[in-house]
């Protein structure tokens, strides 16, 4: 199998691998995101209507409470209307509450009836309240209006009377009713009921001796059976300190109520507490499913987590394992190829590659580098058998050029005769100018001087035709030297030819062994 075919196919399984953990991670997420939307959502319900209705049942209790402390009719109004709204909000969000399963129907409108009845009692009684308190002031105002008027009364009829008896029973009947009017004040400003009740009490029983002198006093002066603000005086006193209308029973029926009001509202805060219970309950609720949701995700992502560290770890074993085992099959051949190219590189060319299990790319590049070896080995067969050749004919360019060496020596002797005759010559030459001169300045021995030009003349003949065969020797030896000669520089061309084409495959076989290298 070819090492990229390997190499591919381990990419692939990595790829496989990564695309299963994104997928396992993706299915994760997606359900996790369902999940976790549902559980939000449920929280999102349960914490805003927790919010709701501890919203609604605060301003309630802000409400009611304004109606407890309402001190006019005015604001009273105001209050009982934001009472009804905030009711109809309150009912709302129990209702929301339960619609969402959050808390039981039973439960709620049990208690959602208890705390309307309680507060309708509180408007009612605290209605009453305002009522009396309005009433026990008007009338309180109206007591002092009366007395007042009365004193006068009695003043302008007293002033016209000289019994100082009849004045003392009028002081004494004044001093009475202004005891009476002080305890109808006391009671006003009183905040005791048990009090209250005692000055009730007190001021019916005083005002029944005033009765009593009252009709003394008109029956003593006549003049103020005339007197009409007397006579209606008389009677608002009897009205508003003895009748069951009076301030004093208003008074105790204030606080009476305001008793009431105190236990209606312990009612109400119990009633409140336990809705207050049911509102705990459902902040509870969505406290845990807020730590539900919080857990739940911390687990999907915890899980997540743990899958893509698996999916990790699980890549790099494989391209560890898959790196290692083709490290193996990649290092192995290529420490072959390096031993091989080193014995190369020193020369020796017997040593082949042998692929076992190899991968394509190597049986391949072995198969090649083996040619290369082989056609080197041939060339080197070659080159040493073309050097014994060229050995050989060293060798006999050496015998030719000892032979060349020999005849330029003998040539050289034979040139060293020719310039021994020349110089003889010459001698000759000279010896004849001489003998010319000798003939000219010697007319006289003429003869004998010819006689023995001539056979000086012939000598010299003899010795010109022996120069000239020498001459004709050393030319025929000088022409085979030249022949020699283009012997020996036709086999140095030859050797420099097979020098040449010897450098040719060194080159050639260092420039394969160099791309063997490469490969």
């Amino acid at each position: 199998m070819k090492v990229v075919v390997q190499i591919l196919i381990a990419f692939a399984v990595v790829l496989f691998i990564f695309a299963t953990t994104n997928i396992i991670s993706i299915y994760q997420s997606s359900y996790a995101k369902s999940t976790l939307t549902s559980q939000i959502s449920s929280s999102q319900v349960l914490n805003e209507v927790a919010g709701e209705l501890k919203l609604a049942m605060q301003s309630f209790n802000n409400a009611a409470n304004a109606v407890t402390v309402a001190k006019d009719p005015s604001s009273f109004k105001e209050a009982v209307d934001l009472v009804n709204e905030q009711y109809a909000k309150l009912s709302s969000a129990f209702t929301h509450s339960i619609d969402n399963n959050v808390i039981e129907s039973s439960k709620v409108s049990s208690f959602l009836e208890q705390i309307k009845d309680n507060v309708d009692n509180q408007i009612i009684v605290k209605k009453q309240m305002l009522e009396l308190d309005d009433k026990i002031l008007a009338d309180f105002q109206e007591l002092s209006v009366r007395q007042m008027s009365s004193d006068i009364v009695l003043k302008r009829v007293l002033s016209s009377v000289n019994d100082q008896f009849l004045k003392d029973s009028v002081d004494e009947y004044v001093e009475k009713r202004n005891s009476a009017i002080n305890i109808v004040g006391h009671s006003v400003f009183n905040q005791s009921l048990d009090k209250a009740i005692d000055y009730y009490q007190k001021a019916v029983s005083l005002y029944q001796d005033i009765d009593s002198d009252e009709e003394y006093l008109l029956e003593d002066l006549p003049a103020l059976k005339s007197e009409k603000d007397f006579i209606i005086s008389s009677d608002a006193f009897k009205q508003l300190i003895q009748s069951e209308n009076s301030i004093c029973k208003m008074k105790v029926d204030y606080l009476k109520d305001e008793k009431k009001l105190a236990n209606l509202n312990k009612e109400f805060s119990l009633v409140q507490g336990n809705l207050d219970k049911e509102i705990t309950t459902v902040n509870q609720i969505a406290s845990d499913n807020n730590k539900a949701v919080a857990t739940g995700v911390e687990s999907i992502l915890n899980t997540i987590i743990i899958v893509l560290l698996c999916s990790m770890l699980l890549s790099i074993c494989v391209v560890f394992v898959v790196s290692s085992i083709l490290t193996k099959k990649i290092s192995h051949p290529i420490r072959k190829f390096m031993d091989t190219m080193n014995l190369l590189a020193k020369g020796d060319y017997t040593k082949k590659i042998n692929p076992k299990n190899w991968g394509f790319e190597f049986n391949v590049l072995s198969h090649k580098l083996n040619s290369v070896i082989e056609s080197n080995s041939r060339l080197i067969q070659k080159i040493q058998s073309n050097n014994q050749d060229i050995k050989k004919q060293s060798v006999l360019n050496q015998e030719t050029v000892d032979d060349v060496v020999n005849f330029s020596n003998r040539q050289h002797e034979a040139m060293h005769s020719i310039l021994e005759s020349i110089n003889q010559l010459c001698v000759i030459n000279q010896n004849t100018s001489k003998a010319i001169d000798n003939t000219r300045t010697h007319t006289n021995a003429i003869q004998v001087a010819v006689e023995g030009a001539l056979g000086a003349i012939e000598s010299n003949v003899s010795g010109n035709h022996k120069l000239s065969s020498n001459i004709d020797r050393a030319s025929d030896a000088i022409t085979k030297l030249v022949e020699r000669t283009k012997d020996i520089r036709k086999i140095l061309d030859g050797i420099s030819e097979i020098a040449g084409q010897t450098n040719l495959l060194a080159l050639n076989a260092a420039i394969e062994a160099a791309r063997a290298g490469e490969a």
